[in-house]
């Protein structure tokens, strides 16, 4: 009777973790319990040391897993507290683009503004902040148009003709093949390519959905995927259009507002003005919805996302500070190319540790890392030189074992932990 109850108990504790871990809320940080300078969350970075910049309607957070700093007006040369964009360039500087008062550069110590009075940037509200496949340029959105500056020059774009209209910018992205997408307000979808042809997609001659396009991400398939404010969300392949709407499909609102592309996986992340977070995974048709009743968001108005190199994502809100999600890569489509029958952990239970056979030698350049799936936090982090993971200190419960390599995700596996 005790082996049947551990193995029922195994059974359904595999069964939740598989569920709970896919898309766990790991934490909620607002002014109450954190730092945050303001629970409105308007953009998100990570740089390269895996610090989270949050960009709020009252300062500019910096949170590094263990300690936050928060820059505002009154402790920095920060130009506004308003903060509506943020980027980081191959520097690993970190550029802010403001409401009202332009652009602000951080790299760590030495700060340094650009408006419209000391510089050549055209206009003084910054919604977007992108850089090209080359971190050579960087392109601003802009509420009068599209700028672009080299370190020494910039250029201008707003109202180009009747065909192409630039004069008011929501978000600026490259795709992989070094296009860049421009979403406005009243153009629709604008695109360069790398030689400065430009093409706008608009109603009238294409199937964007709406004129008036939000935000856009693309995919690891080099697909587009746009926001905008009443019509659903937009997908474009480079041939084919699709809009996703609630009548058609499982988004949980037409109002959507900014989009997220997990490469790690391959699934969709779409926040709403009023109903939460939708996640697509297109391989299985499959809709999920994250929201105040079902997933404990504090705020169904989802602002912002930001995906950084171990796969967590962060969301931002309207009114309820910051979001983090830990995602379950073994949940989904996404395999690491180790994930095959002959790499399994073992033993499986476990009491003690557990370890891995691997083809592959182990090596200092391999990170391991270990997550408990019911919170998605990291409960371990190390060098990957040795095969065994030592479980002694975990408590009782299950977990995911990462192997990464130059930020890749190379395996990843659930164990348990039975003491």
């Amino acid at each position: 009777m005790k082996n049947y109850t551990l193995l029922l108990f195994i059974t359904l504790f595999a069964a939740s973790c598989q569920q709970v871990a896919a898309q766990t809320l790991t934490a909620v940080y607002n002014t109450g319990n954190s730092p945050l300078p303001d629970n409105e969350v308007r953009c998100i970075a990570t740089d390269a040391n895996g610090t989270t910049w949050i960009g709020t309607t009252n300062g500019l957070a910096a949170y590094n897993g263990a300690e936050w700093v928060v820059y505002t007006t009154g402790n920095s040369p920060l130009p506004e507290n308003n903060i509506r964009s943020l980027g980081i360039d191959a520097a690993n500087r970190i550029w802010i683009g403001t409401f009202s008062s332009g652009l602000a550069l951080f790299d760590g110590n030495e700060w340094q503004t650009y408006n419209s009075s000391n510089s050549g940037l055209p206009d003084n509200y910054v919604k977007s902040i992108a850089f090209d496949n080359d971190g050579q340029k960087l392109w601003l959105g802009l509420s009068g148009g599209l700028a672009m500056y080299d370190g020494i020059n910039w250029l201008f774009y707003n109202a180009i003709g009747s065909d192409v209209l630039l004069n008011n910018v929501n978000d600026v992205v490259f795709d992989p093949e070094h296009h860049i997408w421009v979403c406005t307000v009243n153009g629709g979808l604008v695109t360069f390519t790398k030689n400065q042809q430009l093409f706008a997609y608009k109603v009238s001659n294409s199937g964007v959905p709406d004129n008036t396009l939000l935000a856009i991400a693309a995919d690891a398939q080099n697909t587009k995927w746009m926001t905008t404010v009443v019509d659903g969300l937009g997908r474009f392949d480079g041939m084919n259009w699709q809009t996703y709407q609630t009548i058609n499909s499982g988004i949980a609102s037409n109002n959507t507002t900014d989009v997220c592309a997990n490469l790690y996986n391959n699934d969709i992340w779409i926040g709403t003005a009023n109903a939460g977070i939708s996640i697509f995974t297109p391989a299985a048709n499959l809709w999920t919805t994250l929201n105040t009743d079902n997933a404990g968001l504090p705020d169904n108005h989802i602002t912002a996302f930001c995906i950084n190199s171990n796969g967590t994502i962060w969301a931002g809100t309207k009114t309820g500070g910051l979001l983090q999600f830990y995602q379950d890569f073994t949940a989904n489509s996404f395999t690491p190319h180790l994930q095959n029958s002959e790499n399994k952990l073992f033993p499986n239970p476990c009491n003690g540790q557990i370890c891995l056979p691997l083809t592959i030698p182990t090596t200092p350049t391999t990170t391991l890392t270990v997550y408990a799936a019911a919170n998605g936090k990291t409960v371990l982090q190390q060098q990957f030189t040795q095969p065994c993971i030592h479980t002694v200190n975990l408590l009782s419960g299950c977990y995911f074992a990462a192997l990464w390599q130059n930020k890749q995700l190379i395996f990843c596996q659930k164990f348990y932990v039975i003491h």
